[in-house]
C-alpha cells in the first residue's frame, strides 16, 4: 500500500490541515483535494500501471508546484491492486469510504476498472480509467455516466487494426488474446469484422495475461494456415513470448499487436521475432523529439517507455481541468468533465469527453509502427 502526499514544499500545510479532516464533501476550505490513484503497481499488468501511475503523480506534483488547484493542493493516495480485481474494489471501496477521495485513476486493465465502477457510481465519484476495454463505457450501462476513458477505445481500435489487416492482405488470421475482459471483449469485434469482411478466422487461442510459454497456442495458430495473427495483449512478455515463439517456428507473417504493446521491452524479449511485429502507437518509445512536453514532465519520473505515461498524464490532466472549473464534489466534477476539451493535455491531440461520449482518445490518434535493427520505426518508412 503506497500513500503519498506530493510536493514537498506543501507537506507542512498538509500536515496542519489534517487535524481538520479532508475530503471531496463540498468543503470551502483549503483542505487538500484528495484523488485516489487505483493502480496495478505489481503483477501482470505492472508495466502500464506503475508508469501510469508515475505519470498522474507527476502531473499532480507539478500542478502543487504551480499553486495547486484554485489555491489548493492536491493529494493522491495510491493504491497497489496488484493487477487483480478482487484487490481493485477492495481499495477502492477504501479510497471512497474512508479517504473520502474525490475521484478515481485507474486501474491498468479492463477486469480491474469493471469490479469497481458501480461502486464509484453510488458514491458518485468519478472514475478516470486508461483502458481499452470497450465495456468500461457501454453506453447501455448507467456507470457510463461516472467513468472516463484516457486511452483508445477497443470499440475504435478493433476496426482500425482490421482496415489495416485488409490493406496488407491478409486472407487468413489467427487470434492469440489474453484471457482477461480486454482480449475478450476484442476478440469478439475481430471476429465480427471479419464475418463480415471477407477474412476468415482460422483459430482462436488465448492465455492468462502473465503466461510465458505459448508454445502449444502458436503453434496452433500457425498449423491453423494463418497467414497473419493479431495479438490482442498489452503485457510485453505475453507479447513478447508470441512473437519470439513465432519466428521459432518459421513464422514468416505479420503478427499484429495493439498500442500497449509497443514498448521496448517487448523488443527485447521478441529476440528475432521483434520485426514480425506491426502494430498502432500513439507515441514511439525510442523517438524523445515526439511530445516533448510529455517527455519533459517525466525526466525525473523514470522516464517515457510508453503510451502508459501519456495515459496517466491525459487522464490525471483531465481531472485537474475539472476541478479548475470550481467543482467541489464528485458530482459536480463528473459534471464538469461531461463536456471537457484538455487545455493542457500531453498528447499530440487533445483528449476530448462530450455527454454522449467519454472516450477521450479516437483512432485517430495513433500512426502504425513495425520494428528494424532493434527500434520502432514508422510502418509506411518500410512499406
Amino acid at each position: 500500500m503506497l500513500k503519498r502526499t506530493l510536493s514537498a514544499l506543501t507537506v507542512a500545510s498538509m500536515l496542519s490541515l489534517a487535524a481538520c479532516g479532508s475530503s471531496g464533501d463540498g468543503s470551502d476550505s483549503d483542505d487538500p483535494i484528495k484523488i485516489g490513484i487505483l493502480q496495478a503497481i505489481t503483477g501482470p499488468a505492472a508495466a502500464f500501471g506503475s508508469r501510469e501511475a508515475a505519470a498522474a503523480e507527476a502531473v499532480a506534483e507539478a500542478v502543487n508546484e504551480a499553486g495547486g488547484v484554485n489555491g489548493r493542493q492536491i493529494e493522491v493516495i495510491v493504491e497497489d491492486t496488484k493487477s487483480d480485481p478482487t484487490q481493485a474494489v477492495r481499495l477502492a471501496n477504501k479510497l471512497i469510504k474512508d479517504d473520502g477521495v474525490i475521484a478515481i485513476f485507474g486501474s491498468a486493465t479492463g477486469s480491474e476498472v469493471l469490479s469497481f465502477v458501480n461502486a464509484a457510481m453510488r458514491a458518485e465519484v468519478p472514475v478516470v480509467a486508461p483502458v481499452a476495454t470497450t465495456e468500461v463505457t457501454e453506453a447501455d450501462e448507467e456507470y457510463t455516466d461516472w467513468v472516463f476513458r484516457s486511452a483508445p477505445c477497443g470499440c475504435e481500435d478493433a476496426p482500425a487494426i482490421f482496415k489495416k489487416i485488409q490493406e496488407r492482405g491478409v486472407k487468413n488470421l489467427g487470434i492469440f488474446y489474453q484471457d482477461d475482459a480486454y482480449g475478450v471483449s476484442g476478440t469478439a469485434q475481430m471476429e465480427d469484422l471479419a464475418a463480415e469482411g471477407g477474412v476468415n478466422v482460422t483459430e482462436v487461442v488465448s492465455a492468462a495475461p502473465d503466461a510465458s510459454d505459448v508454445t502449444a497456442q502458436v503453434s496452433k495458430l500457425i498449423n491453423s494456415g494463418a497467414d497473419a495473427i493479431w495479438a490482442i495483449s498489452s503485457p510485453p512478455p505475453l507479447v513478447s513470448a508470441v512473437l519470439r515463439t513465432a519466428a521459432q517456428r518459421g513464422f514468416e507473417g505479420d503478427v499484429y499487436g495493439v498500442e500497449g504493446a509497443v514498448q521496448p521491452t517487448t523488443i527485447e524479449g521478441a529476440e528475432d521475432g521483434a520485426e514480425l511485429f506491426v502494430a498502432p502507437a500513439m507515441l514511439n518509445p525510442n523517438d524523445s523529439t515526439e511530445l516533448t512536453r510529455l517527455h519533459d514532465l517525466m525526466e525525473d519520473h523514470g522516464g517515457v517507455t510508453s503510451f502508459a505515461e501519456l495515459l496517466g498524464a491525459d487522464g490525471m490532466q483531465s481531472i485537474v481541468e475539472g476541478l479548475q472549473t470550481g467543482a467541489d464534489t464528485g458530482a459536480e466534477l463528473r459534471d464538469a468533465m461531461d463536456d471537457l476539451t484538455l487545455k493542457n493535455g500531453y498528447g499530440a491531440k487533445p483528449m476530448v469527453y462530450t455527454p454522449d461520449n467519454h472516450n477521450g482518445f479516437k483512432a485517430d490518434s495513433f500512426f502504425w509502427v513495425t520494428v528494424r535493427d532493434g527500434k520502432y520505426v514508422p510502418l509506411d518508412s518500410v512499406d
